[in-house]
């Protein structure tokens, strides 16, 4: 994905690719640490940082970031109408895969049923939480779009040389 380049420079490209990357890997920690919340009925406060909450938040970052990787290919990106098209199952597809990861590595089994059940329930209950991961969804959608023209001009057909 990053080929070599003198001095390590990313293209603009790339760099909103790890925008996107990151922005989805730190939201997703929140609702993972938003969600602990709410199923403890605690509220925030750094003294009350326990191992599991720490992992819960590192499990939820996780989730996203594996999510976003492996979901950006296929649906993130792409221009007009069709890809906005793409980019709402995108954004369900991310959602589901994160939340499935993050609760499989919170606690498997249970975890893995559970976790999407209560993403959804934790953006039902604070809709500021589910509006700001739709924007960031958006922003990662709309980030992509200069890495995808980078990425298909490498394969567009050049003229001859004569």
């Amino acid at each position: 994905m990053f080929a070599f380049r003198p001095r390590g420079r990313l293209t603009d490209g790339e760099k909103n690719f790890l925008t996107a990357l990151f922005g989805i890997t730190a939201l997703s920690a929140m609702l993972a640490y938003v969600t602990i919340l709410r199923f403890t009925q605690a509220t925030f406060a750094l003294s009350d940082l326990d191992p599991l909450t720490v992992w819960t938040v590192a499990a939820g970052g996780i989730g996203g970031f594996c999510a976003f990787f492996s979901c950006h290919r296929t649906y993130l990106g792409f221009p007009g109408l069709v890809g906005w098209i793409w980019a709402g199952f995108g954004a369900v597809m991310i959602t589901a895969v994160a939340a499935v990861i993050g609760g499989t590595l919170i606690l498997p089994y249970y975890g893995t049923m559970f976790a999407p059940f209560q993403v959804v329930v934790a953006m039902i209950e604070f809709p500021y939480l589910a509006a700001a991961w739709i924007a960031m969804l958006v922003c990662a959608h709309k980030l992509l779009q200069p890495w995808r023209r980078e990425r298909d001009s490498i394969f567009a057909e050049k003229e001859p040389i004569v």
